[in-house]
């Protein structure tokens, strides 16, 4: 069977490299890394650590929010504290992936590494 206007999204680090033909096209997007609200956001959203350790989440969010001129930064912009790219690094330096699979990393030792920053 043949279906119509189809189209599929897939999120990858490369190209798939399809030739344009039979109504195949690729089109790539880079996106840049995430802020670090939103790498936070993220890894707190998919971290099952905090679920099974809630007393964790309170004292994980006072960490991270510690400073809020740090909030909107991307890696590697000026003005990123020693601290930030320290917890970045972490939580997956912004890459949305790496941020992922930190999350679902996260053990105790983990959390105390984090603590370090407090």
């Amino acid at each position: 069977e043949e279906t119509v206007n189809v189209n599929v999204l897939l999120i990858g680090n490369s190209r798939l490299g399809l030739p344009s033909i039979g109504g195949v096209s690729e089109v790539s997007h880079t996106l840049s890394p995430l802020s670090f609200r939103k790498t936070i956001r993220l890894f707190f959203s998919h971290c099952q650590y905090f679920r099974e350790v809630p007393e964790g989440r309170k004292e994980f969010l006072e960490i991270v929010n510690k400073d809020d001129d740090q909030l909107d930064l991307i890696v590697g912009q000026p003005g990123m504290s020693e601290r930030t790219r320290n917890i970045l690094r972490l939580l997956g330096e912004g890459v949305p992936s790496k941020i992922v699979e930190a999350a679902f990393r996260m053990t105790e030792a983990g959390f105390r590494m984090l603590r370090r920053y407090a």
